[in-house]
């Protein structure tokens, strides 16, 4: 089997030919590619997410509006 001449020729055949043929050809770029993909990739497998779900669920998110004063309806106002 021949090696593919373009990236649109191995991307053809497949994606492990495709990124072989980049490899061959512009490894700088294959690197900093698979760099700039892992870190977002990594948050969502870390340990660290499950514990910021729980405690972001734990967190009240819907706090208790104030009365406000309104003459005739509710008490004096008072001061805290």
């Amino acid at each position: 089997m021949a090696a593919p001449q373009t990236f649109r020729e191995a991307l053809r055949r497949g994606f492990v030919p495709f990124f072989k043929h980049a490899w061959d050809r512009e490894p700088v770029i294959v690197v900093s590619v698979a760099a700039g993909l892992a870190g977002p990739l990594l948050v969502y497998l870390s340990p660290l997410t499950k514990y910021a779900r729980e405690g972001n669920a734990k967190m009240p998110w819907d706090y208790p509006v104030p009365i406000r004063y309104e003459a005739g309806k509710t008490g004096p106002p008072t001061s805290v």
